[in-house]
């Protein structure tokens, strides 16, 4: 005896306001099946919600009471604290500003970094670009065989002769560079 599959229902009975309403009313779950209150009942809970919890709420870490307003201070907007990210001591940016901070941040960071060491920068770059072109194929990790690797250069002066190491074992090899690194210079302790 085979068993014909049972097509998914187009209405569902909302719990809380006893409704039947399509499917499209409702959020779906891990298996794509609606589940929970309807949008409107699920909106007017969460609304209540925060009206009930907001004297409760905690603070994150870092950030001031839920209470207080202040403005951004890139742009100026007021907001409720708890939206408010710390920049420094002090000073709260709003979410949109903090995000274009630490893009700048970062920009800023990757320019010296290129500035401070240029035969790294090309050699990253030539390998990007052989692998772009074909020239080279990313192959998975020398260690472990993990498919999702990095180039790892010995010598920056050869910049198409790469180890491919998954980021745990590229990490661990430049730690393991630098302790070599440490070791052999004149006056380092054995330690302890």
């Amino acid at each position: 005896m085979s068993r014909t599959p049972i097509a998914p229902s187009v209405f569902r009975v909302c719990p809380s306001c006893h409704c039947a309403l399509p499917t499209e009313h409702f959020l779906k779950g891990v298996l794509g099946i609606p589940v929970g209150k309807c949008r409107s009942c699920r909106r007017a809970y969460m609304a209540d919600w925060k009206v009930r919890h907001n004297d409760d709420a905690q603070p994150i870490k870092g950030r001031l009471p839920v209470a207080a307003w202040t403005s951004c201070y890139h742009c100026g907007v007021a907001r409720q604290c708890s939206r408010l990210m710390p920049l420094s001591k002090g000073l709260y940016v709003c979410p949109e500003c903090y995000g274009q901070h630490i893009t700048k941040q970062r920009a800023a960071y990757s320019m010296q970094h290129r500035k401070r060491h240029p035969d790294r920068a090309k050699a990253r770059s030539s390998v990007m670009r052989a692998v772009m072109r074909g020239d080279i194929q990313r192959e998975p990790c020398e260690v472990c065989g993990w498919i999702d690797s990095e180039s790892h250069h010995d010598d920056y002066s050869k910049p198409l002769e790469v180890m491919w190491l998954c980021q745990k074992h590229h990490v661990e090899e430049h730690l393991r560079i630098r302790n070599l690194a440490i070791s052999q210079t004149p006056g380092a302790t054995g330690g302890g």
